[in-house]
């Protein structure tokens, strides 16, 4: 398809399908954004170190968000129903002018995808996307993304610096270099870049905004860069995609995560 918008229901549905397996992939890591400029940093040692990982108390997050896809060979939009369980499960269901292309369901360790345009279905271990995408993570690394947090706890190793109203963390955990750029005052990430120490490929996430649900900042706008090389690539490709969300709702009250596959779909 070439680099153009869709003209089509049917096109934008379909286009839901080939980036599908991105689309949780990019809401976790982001490709490298033109640095921003930073201000000279002091070390924090130790005890002394601010930076704490802390996550949201509540269970249940409910969003809407609009995505904006470009990629080497296409572009298009789309609408994203996201909602989830913490620590257990992740659901979405991406729509473009009102039909459903694509719903997806994510736990620590599956992967169930329905693709509504082909009648086919995906039933898959998490790690297979590692294989896919050549590029390491896991359910609490999505996770902690999508609510804007560090996604590892902070050990002693890890070198964090202290910037005015910023802080940097550097970590380096299963083959992956994590820069965390955050706001001192709350924890939230500005920034985050990864780094795949066996590849070159290259993620970044930037937190453009943050709006307030019960008391708690959930991402409202993010930009996301990728630059990644699949093992037949001869070039890199690069994606970017932008997310403006409209809705985000937390709290403690059950929320329900259709996955219904009809018995006609191909499995594959």
């Amino acid at each position: 398809m070439s680099k153009n918008s869709c003209t089509n229901r049917m096109q934008c549905v379909n286009s839901s399908r080939s980036a599908v397996y991105f689309l949780f992939v990019l809401v976790l890591f982001a490709g490298f954004l033109q640095a921003c400029k930073k201000p000279p940093v002091n070390s924090i040692d130790g005890e002394d170190r601010l930076v704490k990982r802390s996550g949201p108390q509540f269970t249940y997050l409910d969003s809407k968000f609009r995505l904006n896809y470009q990629s080497d060979l296409q572009s298009f939009r789309a609408k994203v129903r996201l909602r989830m369980r913490r620590d257990s499960l992740i659901w979405a269901s991406v729509t473009a002018f009102g039909l459903e292309g694509a719903r997806i369901k994510i736990t620590p360790d599956s992967i169930f995808i329905i693709d509504r345009r082909n009648k086919q279905y995906i039933a898959k271990g998490l790690d297979t996307l590692n294989t896919i995408l050549n590029f390491p993570f896991d359910f609490e690394i999505l996770q902690s993304i999508v609510l804007g947090e560090m996604p590892f706890p902070l050990q002693k190793s890890d070198t964090v610096k202290e910037a005015g109203r910023f802080q940097t963390v550097v970590q380096e955990r299963n083959n992956l270099k994590v820069e965390s750029y955050l706001y001192a005052r709350n924890q939230k990430l500005k920034q985050i870049t990864l780094d795949d120490t066996l590849r070159p490929n290259n993620m970044v996430m930037e937190y453009e905004g943050y709006s307030r649900a019960k008391g708690y900042f959930i991402p409202s706008r993010s930009k996301i860069e990728i630059n990644f090389k699949g093992d037949k690539d001869i070039e890199t490709r690069q994606t970017v995609i932008s997310i403006i969300q409209s809705k985000a709702e937390v709290g403690e009250e059950k929320l329900t995560f259709p996955f219904f596959v009809p018995s006609k779909y191909e499995k594959l």
